[in-house]
């Protein structure tokens, strides 16, 4: 996952994290991890009172901060909740499930993978 993020940032690509935890939480998470400075905004439904996924509002908020449209907007989601709401937001989705959500239906997403170092995810990108 940090070879996708530094990746993505040497190539400009803006990057959010848009999720259900209270934002002083991802806050702590991602300076906890050296990534706070490579993610332009953090949208949490909690703290920014948005509807919960599987509601879109969370990613539609951050793509409205980050300036961009749905069509240029590429969600990545280990979740069914996640997944729900980021397909419905309009985006195109990566899913990436794990052993705790593998059994969900993410038959419609844009690319399904094991993870994240798969090929074919920094292709899509």
């Amino acid at each position: 996952m940090f070879d996708l993020i530094d990746t993505l940032q040497s190539r400009g690509t803006l990057l959010a994290v848009a999720s259900s935890s209270r934002a002083k939480w991802i806050e702590m998470v991602l300076r906890r991890f050296g990534l706070r400075e490579k993610f332009h905004t953090v949208v949490s439904t909690t703290t920014d009172n948005l509807a919960g996924k599987p509601d879109p509002a969370v990613y539609r908020e951050a793509m409205k901060k980050l300036e961009v449209i749905p069509q240029e907007t590429i969600i990545i989601e280990d979740s069914q909740h996640g997944f729900n709401a980021a397909k419905a937001s309009g985006a195109r989705v990566i899913a990436v499930p794990h052993l705790h959500t593998k059994h969900g239906d993410f038959s419609s997403a844009d690319l399904l993978v094991d993870t994240l170092a798969d090929e074919r995810v920094i292709k899509f990108l």
